[in-house]
């Protein structure tokens, strides 16, 4: 089974490497694509809430800054108070942000990986200003879409970590190191939201080559060809791919697709997440001990179930407001100015990142 697995990758590989040669130029508009995203929407949305957590994280100020969400994670999902700023995080910064949050607890003794990996399952979600802004408005003309889709996906989150506590125990990890100091707390914070950007903007680019690939591969084309795929809408099998693969760009493909439909795969996706999602937060919680299966798991169900509270919120307003409609299909004007800001704020992430050691240095010296 393993050799057979391994000559299918060795197969697909070869493949890949094909397409990248006889299709650069397809494949250079999606590298383009995903750095305009990156540019746009990841960098300024996700940056800063990355520095953010990871200062919260590590100054130890979490339990002061999630009080207000004390009695939701005392009592209903059962965390200590040191797990509270994980789930603000998630609520508040972005996919990763969760992730990263919780990583930075795990490094820091404060946080088992037993716990984390049932954390995880709740605490990773788009944050408001990709709900509200980017798809609410983008793709929907209505903030008010928006908000359905945040109130959703917040209480699709609560329902599962409740569930989840059913599990929790009194597990406290051993020897938690102590807090930063608030001036080291904000340089390492830094340092750290540099490096996991990178990591993100680099998931980002590559999914976009890579779904600019099987579009131009006419691999969708062959697909739609397919009984029983052929009986569907024209463009849902190329929206569920992309959404499959890349959040970003299945809510933008849903915006073409006519009725109710596009906010239904925008419901789903949103909470799904996306593998280029499941990779970055892969990525952030690498060689921590964290067991991943059951967040794959929970994708399905916190996609079905954000769905499933929000499209009624949607209709029954929908009904009495005309302002519901997708916009028509978004066109990404892809400039120079645009690519250049985007290499720029990840170059100059990049030169930061090249301080770690000298930093590192500078501390042991003194």
């Amino acid at each position: 089974m393993v050799r057979m697995r391994n000559r299918f990758i060795a197969i697909l590989v070869i493949f890949i490497a094909a397409g990248l040669l006889t299709m650069a130029s397809s494949v250079s508009a999606g590298v383009m694509e995903g750095l305009r995203l990156c540019a746009n929407v990841i960098i300024p949305s996700l940056f800063p809430f990355m520095v953010l957590s990871g200062f919260v994280a590590l100054s130890g100020l979490g339990p002061l800054v999630a009080f207000p969400l004390r009695p939701i994670t005392r009592y209903l999902l059962r965390l200590p108070d040191e797990a509270a700023s994980v789930l603000l995080m998630s609520f508040i910064g972005g996919y990763p942000v969760g992730a990263r949050t919780m990583a930075t607890l795990l490094s820091t003794g404060r946080l088992s990986p037993q716990r984390a990996s049932r954390m995880l399952c709740y605490c990773v979600n788009a944050g408001p200003s990709f709900l509200v802004v980017a798809v609410g408005w983008g793709f929907f003309r209505s903030t008010d879409a928006g908000w359905i889709l945040l109130g959703a996906q917040i209480l699709s989150a609560l329902i599962i970590g409740a569930f989840l506590s059913r599990a929790e125990k009194e597990d406290s990890p051993s020897r938690p190191q102590p807090p930063m100091s608030l001036n080291s707390a904000f340089v390492q914070s830094v340092i750290n939201a540099s490096a996991a950007l990178i990591n993100t903007c680099a998931f980002v680019v590559l999914f976009c080559a890579l779904i600019a690939l099987i579009k131009r591969a006419g691999i969708i084309s062959a697909l739609e060809n397919i009984y029983p795929l052929s009986m569907l809408p024209h463009g849902l099998v190329e929206t569920v791919l992309s959404g499959f693969l890349e959040v970003t760009s299945g809510c933008s493909a849903s915006a073409t697709l006519p009725g109710d439909t596009a906010f239904l795969l925008v419901s789903f996706f949103v909470s799904f997440g996306g593998i280029s999602i499941i990779c970055q937060v892969a990525s952030a919680l690498h060689a921590t001990g964290v067991d991943l299966r059951g967040f794959l798991l929970s994708r399905f169900i916190h996609g079905a179930l954000t769905t499933a509270i929000a499209y009624p919120v949607y209709r029954a307003l929908s009904a009495s407001v005309s302002v519901f409609s997708p916009a028509n299909a978004p066109t990404a004007h892809v400039t120079i100015e645009t690519a250049i800001t985007s290499v720029g704020m990840l170059s100059m992430a990049a030169i930061l990142l090249l301080s770690v050691p000298t930093y590192g240095q500078k501390k042991r010296n003194a």
